[in-house]
């Protein structure tokens, strides 16, 4: 099935299944016209971002056998400008800007997700968008 060019490719990694449902419940609800793929560890995002476009993933740090900061530099090496946005529990410090240093477009704190993620997942994809 193809997909409307003006679909958003929204790439969900997080490995709690409730939490998955929440953040698509959540994209769904806000965005027009939107794709979320789900994965639930970094090999598996990592197999999907080879396999497929996306306009930005929304990464967990905490994943079963490799964090998201780890994996976040895999990342940006096979998609160099496919913005990433890190979501997590830990809150902010350090963790912010280690996802930021790791090349992260943006960290969005889990207990804010509600009204935080869709906006910044909406300035990052425009972002990336007019850059290129």
């Amino acid at each position: 099935m193809a997909l409307d060019p003006t679909t958003l490719r929204i790439l969900l990694v997080d490995d709690d299944a409730g939490v998955r449902a929440a953040g698509r419940r959540l994209m769904t609800s806000e965005l027009a016209s939107v794709f979320i793929g789900e994965a639930t560890t970094a090999e598996e995002a990592l197999v999907a971002i080879a396999r497929e476009s996306w306009d930005v993933v929304v990464l967990d740090v905490r994943l079963p056998g490799r964090s998201g900061l780890d994996v976040l530099p895999a990342i940006r090496g096979l998609r160099p400008d496919m913005p990433v946005v890190v979501w997590s529990a830990l809150h902010q410090e350090p963790y912010a800007a280690a996802a930021l240093a790791c090349g992260a477009a943006a960290y969005v704190d889990k207990e804010f997700a509600a009204d935080e993620l869709v906006p910044v997942i909406e300035r990052v994809v425009r972002s990336g968008r007019s850059a290129g």
